[in-house]
């Protein structure tokens, strides 16, 4: 039986009102899997425009990679793997166009 990494949904989170720094934590993107015996692989698949942020592919967190010239609107497609079969893929977060919301779909 094939089981495929899930990626849940998130809430909206809060997000700096100033231009954010190098680093500054976006949202944490979590993903199950029914294999117990699998770990699973997050990766950033579209919508990370010159490259302004940064996935952890073990712990799937998202930071702020490049604070220059960052825009109001992304919208962050994460792709989740657990190695043995096929992927699930979600948008994970998009800015609202509210001064401090990111908001998952």
């Amino acid at each position: 039986m094939t089981v495929l990494p899930s990626l849940g949904k998130h809430t909206t989170l809060p997000f700096c009102y100033c231009q954010p720094t190098k680093g500054v934590h976006v949202i944490n993107v979590i993903a199950t899997d029914m294999d117990s015996f699998s770990s699973i692989r997050y990766s950033i698949a579209s919508g990370n425009i010159d490259k302004k942020f940064l996935i952890n592919e073990t712990m799937g967190d998202i930071t702020v990679l490049d604070p220059m010239g960052l825009s109001r609107k992304y919208t962050l497609v994460v792709t989740a793997s657990d190695g043995e079969f096929e992927t699930s893929t979600k948008s994970c977060c998009q800015d609202t166009g509210k001064p401090a919301e990111w908001s998952a779909i």
